[in-house]
């Protein structure tokens, strides 16, 4: 059979331009719907990106907020963390020849030779030395009070301060006496901080101040053959 073609050239030619033009436009379509689903994927991955940088953002300041509180429980424990670390340090070992023990028997020494109408108010230990500060009710009670101390072996080169108040003679008589040690006492290792004790404080690397009133003598008592106080 045989098929004859009258048409024009340019209606085959318009043809095929416009299965190429389709065929165009398709490839665009599907491109354009690639890019776009390309998209839709970064946005979603961005937005989870988002989320999680916002949670560990969140996290982060929970973290920091511990770690202030933390910072904070720590500086307050650090006071009594160091009272323990002093107080064992103290302790020693052996326990006779601990700073503590030490301190004690030069407590023990200073109240021994105390006249026994002295009321301290501060006393401040020393590695080698010793201050003393309190008050008796007349001159001579101050004067037998420094015959009694300078008669304590663990002490030299007392030296003594002494105010008599507006009407010398007819009060209680305010002093502050400091001594030198005839034998520093030793505390290695001790730290220099200071800590807050009471109503005095006590201060490491070996020194210890007390505070407040302290009974007349602390119990202390005029030693063996020493001088009595005068009679009220």
């Amino acid at each position: 059979m045989v098929k004859l073609n009258l048409l024009p050239g340019y209606v085959l030619e318009r043809h095929r331009v416009k299965k190429v033009g389709l065929a165009v436009i398709a490839l665009l379509v599907l491109e354009a719907a690639g890019v776009f689903g390309i998209f839709m994927t970064k946005t979603k991955r961005i937005s989870a990106l988002n989320e999680e940088l916002t949670t560990k953002t969140a996290e982060r300041k929970e973290v920091e907020a511990l770690e202030a509180k933390a910072t904070a429980k720590k500086n307050q424990i650090a006071p009594f963390e160091a009272t323990v670390g002093f107080i064992s340090q103290l302790a020693g070992d052996p326990p006779h020849t601990a700073p503590g023990i030490v301190w004690a028997d030069l407590l023990d020494q200073v109240f021994r030779f105390t006249y026994d109408r002295t009321q301290y108010t501060e006393l401040t230990l020393a590695n080698n030395g010793v201050g003393l500060q309190g008050q008796v009710d007349s001159p001579p009670a101050y004067i037998r009070y420094l015959m009694n101390l300078e008669r304590c072996p663990l002490l030299t080169e007392i030296q003594p301060n002494v105010n008599l108040g507006p009407a010398p003679g007819a009060g209680p008589v305010s002093f502050s006496v400091n001594c030198s040690l005839s034998t520093p006492i030793e505390t290695p290792g001790l730290s220099a901080a200071a800590l807050s004790a009471g109503g005095g404080g006590m201060g490491m690397g070996g020194e210890m101040m007390m505070g407040g009133e302290m009974g007349p003598g602390m119990g202390g008592s005029s030693p063996p053959g020493g001088m009595s106080g005068p009679s009220a």
